[in-house]
């Protein structure tokens, strides 16, 4: 059961001042709650909780605002939870009045984010960001300045050989877990030549340079021992869990998605050895996270990096807006649509220009955006044609000198507001780049 605010017993604290008369006026908490709008942003996860079934629930008014403090400063959750009950700014940000004590658990905030949907979070940062757009300028409303950009996973850098490695491991101790769980510890299950395995994965990795030869010679051995291993839990799961089935589902179940991100990274690694290619279609990079995918930047520095795309769209010069978050190296020339499908959403009406980089071109977008009479600001990859249908020289040149400012923006995300890394779970991903963006388009104009 949903509780919207704090109802918080205020008539033992009457001699006591309120907490705005406290605080400094010019405080970036007491500036900041003024400007987001907590009412809206509470209607909108409200149907996420029942109206008359179980307990009631803590104040959505103050887990929205504790999650938007965790993006902008970087708390963790059980350091969180204890700053909102000792400092005064923080409460008040809550929606306190008076100063007060009600303390969560922990765990509060991450059922909290578990419980909104793609299209809530879509919501929330229309009403956050629609807000913000009504003070712009009216030349400014309508531009539009998009790109791409990737926030890496929080993994180590793949290679084949520790992913082997990795799955040895995860196969080796989910069979001495059975091992323990239903026979006991006086039944051996016999692994042979892992100790052996052990020795020369040991020797491998202490050997500085080594050669290609050495490289795919120990990649051979891996996966065959790999394949040797993961038949035989596959065997023991098969066959001895039924002899106790109070422990088969329940096992099964935790298992079945390990022992399968195993058999896909074994099949792809096969493949990849037996024809000889150094990469493969949906490639694994990480066993504990199997959604991770190599995007390749094609810059100087990490030129490779691992998670996935995040398409950014800068309204105006000013404000930022989160548009897609993509597991896959999604071509640029696809997000034009999207883009302009969201400023729409968001404003009811196109945007009147949009300027992006050479990597965007492509005849469908110019054609859709002279359908739609947008000013068309895309770079062309090659030669322009004679045909082409261009805005004045004097706008392409403004949205040309205007188009770094979106490389600016991305990077003061990922200084300040810490999306140099991703360190949310897969579920709640475009939540934590959605918050993040919204607190920096509150603090940096403040």
């Amino acid at each position: 059961m949903y509780k919207t605010w704090l109802h918080e017993n205020q008539s033992r604290l009457l001699g006591y001042p309120k907490l705005v008369d406290v605080l400094p006026k010019d405080h970036p908490l007491v500036l900041l709650r003024d400007q987001i709008p907590f009412e809206q942003l509470v209607d909108i996860i409200t149907p996420a909780y029942s109206s008359a079934m179980g307990a009631p629930s803590k104040s959505i008014r103050k887990l929205i605002a504790l999650e938007l403090l965790k993006a902008r400063y970087w708390y963790a959750d059980r350091d969180l939870v204890q700053v909102a009950n000792t400092d005064m700014a923080v409460m008040y940000f809550c929606g306190y009045e008076y100063p007060s004590v009600d303390s969560i658990h922990s765990s509060t905030m991450t059922k909290f984010r578990n419980r909104l949907t793609n299209d809530m979070i879509q919501m929330i940062q229309d009403v956050a960001l629609g807000k913000q757009i009504q003070k712009l300028h009216r030349t400014k409303k309508g531009s539009l300045q998009v790109d791409t950009t990737c926030v890496p996973e929080n993994i180590v850098y793949p290679t084949d050989t520790g992913l082997l490695a990795t799955c040895i491991k995860k196969v080796t101790r989910i069979i001495e877990t059975i091992r323990k769980e239903i026979w006991g510890e006086w039944q051996a299950i016999i692994m042979r030549g892992r100790r052996l395995l052990e020795k020369s994965m040991r020797q491998f990795s202490m050997q500085r340079k080594k050669t290609k030869q050495q490289i795919v010679k120990m990649q051979k051995k891996l996966l065959k021992k790999a394949m040797i291993y993961y038949k035989q839990a596959s065997s023991i799961i098969a066959t001895r869990y039924k002899k106790s089935q109070h422990l088969f589902w329940a096992i099964r179940s935790q298992r079945d998605s390990t022992m399968q991100t195993v058999h896909t990274i074994l099949t792809q690694q096969g493949e990849m050895m037996r024809r000889k290619m150094k990469s493969v279609q949906n490639r694994i990079v990480s066993i504990h996270k199997p959604y991770v995918r190599p995007i390749f930047r094609g810059k100087a520095k990490d030129r490779t990096e691992f998670w996935g795309k995040v398409t950014v769209t800068v309204i105006g010069w000013t404000y930022m807006q989160i548009n897609s978050v993509d597991d896959e190296n999604v071509s640029d020339t696809q997000m034009v649509h999207k883009a302009v499908h969201d400023y729409e959403r968001m404003c009811g009406k196109p945007p009147n220009e949009i300027s992006t980089d050479r990597w965007w071109h492509s005849p469908k977008n110019h054609a859709y955006l002279h359908e739609k009479n947008i000013a068309d600001g895309i770079q062309y990859r090659w030669k322009i044609p004679k045909n082409a249908q261009l805005p004045s020289s004097t706008t392409r040149k403004r949205m040309a000198r205007w188009r770094a400012y979106v490389e600016w923006l991305i990077g003061i995300a990922k200084r300040k507001y810490w999306m140099q890394k991703n360190t949310y779970s897969h579920q709640n991903r475009l939540w934590g780049m959605v918050f993040k963006t919204m607190m920096m388009n509150y603090c940096i104009h403040l």
